[in-house]
């Protein structure tokens, strides 16, 4: 089974921009954060493209 992941992108402070994976919430599970960033980026673009980057690397391959 495929990990359901969302990739939210924050601005807690003005121009500090911070990316979260997060696995979905599968039947009754509560999501949790996967990966995050390890320090904030300039600007939103920034942080998403990361944000992607990290994402895939925690996907699971569709099966055969």
């Amino acid at each position: 089974m495929r990990k359901g992941l969302e990739l939210i992108v924050d601005e807690p402070l003005p121009g500090q921009f911070h990316w979260v994976v997060l696995g979905r919430e599968i039947f009754g599970v509560v999501r949790r954060a996967v990966d995050r960033a390890p320090a904030p980026f300039a600007t939103s673009r920034e942080a998403m493209q990361a944000g992607i980057l990290a994402m895939r690397s925690h996907m699971e391959p569709l099966p055969a």
